[in-house]
């Protein structure tokens, strides 16, 4: 059971429920069970002599590679064995993040964030992901020598733009209006 202690989780929870509402159980449910059921039966006939609230059954783990809920994860996936290597571009402003969950969960593909241009050299695929802020995060990638290595690499390798990074890889970014650079200047090369 992932992180274990079902059952005193179960009673936990039901001492926890104001007497007075306590009738409105009809039964609890055991999910994230790894592993052969069986092993609850004594658990589950235990519980049910404690607890008028019989446990109704068992749903067992199942891996949903859901998104992770409001929170950033940008947490690398090395495959030793992978026949593609992605390497995305950590900008400072970087947004749509979970748009690489798909690429971790195929295997054979290792996906990584990279804050150094060494990091590019051996990717075969380099991504440019969106941006919270495109002028600033293009600058970024001109004063940290980003910008000097993708034209080095551009056509002996992959190069991928995505929404504000696919804007990046053009010869010129414009926000006269201001509206994606947060007052900052309205241009940059």
């Amino acid at each position: 059971i992932d992180r274990g202690g079902v059952f005193a989780w179960l009673k936990g929870t039901y001492d926890l429920i104001q007497a007075q509402h306590r009738s409105l159980l009809q039964g609890m449910l055991i999910n994230k069970f790894r592993g052969d059921v069986s092993l609850l039966e004594s658990g589950i006939e235990q519980f049910n002599e404690i607890v008028p609230v019989p446990v109704l059954g068992v749903i067992p783990w199942r891996e949903m590679l859901l998104e992770d809920e409001d929170s950033q994860n940008l947490q690398s996936k090395i495959d030793p064995e992978a026949k593609l290597d992605v390497a995305i571009i950590r900008l400072p402003h970087i947004s749509n993040f979970t748009d690489f969950d798909p690429l971790k969960q195929i295997s054979g593909i290792s996906v990584r964030f990279v804050t150094s241009v060494p990091d590019l050299e051996s990717a075969d695929l380099i991504i440019l992901p969106g941006s919270k802020n495109t002028l600033f995060d293009l600058r970024y990638l001109h004063e940290k020598g980003f910008a000097e290595k993708l034209n080095q690499l551009s056509g002996r390798t992959w190069i991928l733009g995505i929404c504000g990074g696919f804007q990046m890889l053009g010869e010129a970014v414009e926000d006269p209006n201001n509206m994606e650079s947060s007052g900052a200047s309205g241009e940059a090369e």
